[in-house]
């Protein structure tokens, strides 16, 4: 079976769901973009603005998953200033909700 594909209308659909619903108090820059083998997706904080990468994918659920997990970093960041642990016990709140924002149906 065919993984099936999705646009990139509906990519910023999901980018603007996320920036209504989980808002950020920085500037957000998302990309699709060729990432090394093994690399899904990343997020840093620049200059006051989070960039957030997700690795090019056919599959739009992965790619949103990862996007999810992405922007949950920038949430916990931004509200607990903690870039030293990757996943602390908060991150598990900001992930829920960024979830629910994308698949409120699955929540």
């Amino acid at each position: 079976m065919s993984t099936p594909r999705f646009s990139q209308r509906e990519w910023n659909a999901a980018v603007r769901t996320l920036t209504v619903l989980c808002p950020l108090p920085s500037r957000v820059v998302v990309r699709r973009i060729k990432l090394p083998e093994g690399l899904y997706g990343d997020c840093d904080k620049r200059r006051g603005c989070f960039y957030i990468r997700v690795r090019r994918m056919v599959d739009m659920h992965h790619s949103f998953m990862v996007l999810t997990h992405e922007w949950a970093h920038a949430m916990v960041w931004s509200l607990y200033k903690d870039r030293d642990r990757d996943h602390p016990a908060y991150y598990g709140v900001a992930w829920s909700e960024a979830y629910q924002a994308l698949f409120p149906s699955n929540a």
